[in-house]
């Protein structure tokens, strides 16, 4: 049996202790453990793997109810322990501590409740969103999760090969974080300052357009990201390299999405981390969240913090 890893620091703990993963028997959903089950290692999180089933009779009396599996049928029942012991077979291999659970009921909000209702730092989901036609005919998940969510995300579409086989994957050593000078912005760093030194990983500051509808966050010097960006990150940078990390930053006045295929090209596989919104628009309501898009469009894993979000554990700062 291999051995467990051991337990990290307390303060390399605080945002990602748990994380859960839903299964749904396709090889994308099952291939995001790549990515999550060395993540987890190296952060020493406990992962749980979730597969939903339709209850055989009723659904849940009320919505996000929970419905264990004592009303479904045996040999549903039994189908779903083997897979879920599959998976943690091939995928995991005891690397790190796993639990398996299976629940009854309309996926989305399965996964919600038991991410609610079970303190988990991470939903990680394999995602492949749907296009904007097909979003009014089936229910598009990465959106159902994403609306209603108040536990961060990682959305990442492993990659495949020619033969469109799932290609070999190593854990990116390193974060890119957009920057666009709001408050929302200095609490995804304060996130990935977090998850950086607990994993020896890397940051990229990647400075995008200025936000104009969001509050805006001044530098310790007072300094604006709209009026002095270059001085800006550099402050933002200081603050990681203080914590012995290895900082970069890189430039732009392109919006999120085009400045993150740019660095695709740039620099290696890394993690992408940021804070989404969630206005309803005319717009999004026909071409769908920016999330969404977002998660079609980009190749690297990305963490979205919901609008709000602040890192357990650690006091956020203010300016």
């Amino acid at each position: 049996m291999a051995a467990l890893p051991e337990p990290l620091p307390v303060q390399g703990q605080s945002v990602l202790e748990r994380i859960i993963v839903p299964l749904d028997g396709s090889a994308r959903a099952e291939e995001v453990l790549n990515l999550v089950v060395p993540l987890s290692e190296m952060l020493g999180a406990q992962l749980t793997l979730l597969h939903v089933l339709l209850p055989r009779y009723e659904m849940p009396g009320r919505t996000g109810e929970i419905s264990y599996p004592d009303t479904l049928h045996d040999r549903a029942r039994a189908l779903a322990t083997d897979y879920l012991a599959e998976v943690a077979k091939n995928y995991v291999q005891e690397r790190v501590r796993t639990k398996t659970v299976i629940a009854a009921g309309r996926v989305s909000d399965m996964i919600l409740a038991h991410a609610e209702h079970g303190s988990f730092s991470m939903i990680a989901v394999g995602a492949r969103p749907r296009t904007r036609f097909l979003r009014f005919f089936r229910e598009c998940i990465t959106e159902t999760i994403w609306v209603r969510a108040t536990t961060p995300l990682l959305f990442w579409t492993p990659p495949t090969d020619g033969d469109g086989l799932a290609a070999e994957y190593r854990l990116p050593r390193s974060i890119v974080i957009p920057i666009n000078g709001t408050s929302r912005a200095d609490a995804a760093l304060d996130y990935v300052r977090q998850i950086a030194v607990a994993a020896g990983m890397s940051v990229t500051l990647l400075g995008i357009k200025p936000a104009r509808s969001l509050r805006p966050s001044n530098g310790q010097n007072g300094i604006k990201y709209s009026e002095s960006p270059d001085e800006y990150l550099e402050e933002r940078s200081e603050r990681l390299r203080s914590a012995g990390l290895s900082a970069d930053v890189i430039r732009t006045d392109q919006q999120v999405a085009d400045a993150l295929l740019s660095v695709e090209i740039e620099l290696p596989a890394h993690i992408v981390v940021t804070i989404g919104g969630r206005r309803r628009t005319l717009n999004r309501a026909f071409f769908g969240y920016a999330v969404t898009r977002l998660v079609r469009r980009v190749s690297n894993p990305i963490i979205f913090l919901p609008p709000g979000y602040e890192p357990p554990g650690e006091d956020h700062e203010s300016e």
